[in-house]
């Protein structure tokens, strides 16, 4: 429409849904997943962002949704673990992810996301 591109840094999910087409996710400085915002809502194929978006409370009392809050400690920037950056928090870590750095990979066209194993989130 415009041609623009700007960086919007935020942390209210909902705000970014609606003035974002395309939204990128990051954890502890590292770019985990980038997709079309609302492919992003609808269908999160990193278990980091899938849990963001989990915890989005609902307006709609009656709504009933499992509200998720991530396990463990925040590692630190400054020392992050070895491997994959979410491990320490992500419910599907294995060995491996302690081991090799999940690349940013596009799994489908326009869709980016770095997990070993983005297909059991992603459905």
């Amino acid at each position: 429409m415009l041609g623009l591109t700007y960086l919007f840094i935020g942390h209210d999910l909902n705000i970014v849904r609606h003035i974002s087409d395309r939204i990128g996710v990051m954890y502890l400085g590292k770019m985990v997943e980038i997709a079309p915002s609302e492919e992003l809502f609808s269908h999160p194929a990193h278990p980091y962002t899938e849990a963001l978006i989990r915890s989005i409370p609902h307006p709609d009392p009656s709504y009933k949704k499992t509200v998720v809050s991530i396990q463990g400690e925040i590692p630190s920037p400054a020392n992050p673990p070895s491997g994959c950056v979410f491990r320490t928090r992500c419910p599907l870590a294995t060995e491996r992810c302690s081991v090799e750095v999940p690349e940013l990979k596009e799994f489908k066209p326009g869709r980016f996301v770095a997990c070993h194993y983005s297909s059991l989130v992603f459905q």
